[in-house]
């Protein structure tokens, strides 16, 4: 029930969890860019308990799931 951020760069994409109050270090999510156009969201899409990446673009949305 926290808001997480989704940070990427040219080579990677990070993800810092929230406490609620502060942000976590910034944690190497995967060794590739991983983003959409239109947006890029933290979600439990596969009912597991842990967050998964989706990147939505213009006509495409992907995901990216989260290994325990």
């Amino acid at each position: 029930g926290k808001a997480d951020l989704v940070a990427v760069n040219a080579d990677s994409t990070y993800v810092m969890l929230s406490s609620g109050t502060a942000y976590g270090p910034p944690t190497r999510w995967s060794s590739t860019p991983f983003y959409g156009s239109k947006a890029t969201l933290l979600g439990d899409v596969n009912k597991d308990a842990s967050a998964d990446l989706v990147a939505v673009n213009q006509d495409s949305t992907y995901v990216m799931l989260s290994m325990p």
